[in-house]
């Protein structure tokens, strides 16, 4: 069993959304239905979408640093998509390629971008940060930022030792901001930062240090998704 720490999971169980039949399936040929069709057929034009709409990775160094740390993943409930998640680890490396294409996007002066480096240094030495691009086919299963949300989130190291969030943050999914420097976001997309303790209870060690492998976990009564990333 893997290590856990104490979170926001420690609370009574929630209840399955109603609007699924008894089976846990969504009701074949109605309007649910079709929505779940169009929601997966937006998916496939998402995948497309930096050839056809002209939302393709920022350019190098940020777009290259961007692609290495982002992974993608989908839950299933049977054979149904109950999400789909593009998720960035916002490691060093990432977090500094993001303010050196945000001060040159915005023109700031040196001192000013040092300043946002060395606050973005400060928060990374505190938690470890992920952001989560999250579409799925009804709407309010899209709810990772809400106590009695119907997904629990975890991040687990190859040592076995794993941990909840300290907090999860929607952003707001129509900010051009977000869009600019996610381009995987997509209109039905929800934005989310999760953050994490850089430390389990049980140990000394970072939980991503001196590791050759991480996931993240995203699972519920609807599904389960894993995105996993190798430490080179």
């Amino acid at each position: 069993m893997p290590a856990m720490t104490s979170g926001p999971y420690s609370r009574r169980p929630i209840l399955l959304d109603k609007s699924l039949n008894k089976s846990g399936r969504v009701e074949p040929f109605s309007v649910k239905w079709i929505v779940f069709l169009v929601f997966c057929a937006s998916l496939f034009l998402a995948g497309c979408a930096g050839k056809e709409t002209g939302e393709v990775m920022p350019a190098p160094p940020y777009g290259d640093i961007l692609g290495r740390w982002t992974r993608e993943a989908s839950a299933y409930g049977g054979l149904d998509l109950r999400l789909a998640v593009f998720a960035s680890y916002r490691s060093w490396p990432l977090r500094t390629a993001y303010i050196r294409e945000y001060a040159e996007r915005y023109q700031l002066d040196g001192d000013t971008a040092d300043r946002l480096l060395a606050d973005e240094r400060a928060r990374y030495e505190e938690t470890e940060e992920f952001f989560l691009a999250v579409s799925t086919p009804n709407v309010k299963w899209n709810d990772l930022e809400k106590e009695r949300s119907v997904w629990r989130i975890y991040l687990e190291n190859d040592r076995g030792e794993r941990t909840a969030p300290l907090k999860i943050r929607r952003l707001d999914e129509k900010d051009p901001v977000i869009r600019g420097f996610y381009p995987f976001m997509t209109p039905w997309s929800y934005g989310y930062i999760v953050s994490f303790p850089k430390y389990t209870a049980d140990s000394d060690t970072a939980l991503l240090e001196d590791i050759s492998s991480f996931k993240l976990i995203i699972t519920g009564v609807l599904g389960k998704a894993e995105v996993e990333w190798d430490m080179e």
